[in-house]
């Protein structure tokens, strides 16, 4: 015996799971660590350019990137800004996401 669904039921269903579905690999972002990929490997981090990388290389050179916060002191052009978009495209310090940095309230 076949049971009628009420009309525009199933349409919902299926605009559910696609929307589960797409939901479910936004998150998906395939991630590089700044202090041991090599320059092809950085280059493929959309938004990190060759001169860019360059400058991350050189001054990774000197020493490893303690933090998003070294990292922001010692690449010129790195700011807040073009941190978070590069950590969202999979760019990462020690492991770590960038994050905003917080500030206390003076008392």
């Amino acid at each position: 015996m076949r049971t009628k669904l009420p009309s525009g039921f199933g349409l919902l269903v299926l605009l559910a799971l696609g929307i589960a579905a797409s939901g479910a690999g936004a998150q998906d972002v395939a991630t590089t660590e700044i202090n041991v990929a090599n320059q092809a490997e950085l280059e493929q981090v959309a938004g990190l350019g060759p001169q860019l990388v360059e400058r991350l290389l050189q001054a990774r050179h000197e020493r490893l990137f303690a933090s998003w916060a070294d990292a922001q002191k010692r690449i010129k052009g790195l700011g807040p800004a073009s941190a978070k978009r590069l950590s969202d495209h999979g760019l990462r310090v020690n492991g770590q996401a960038w994050s905003q940095p917080t500030t206390s309230p003076s008392p």
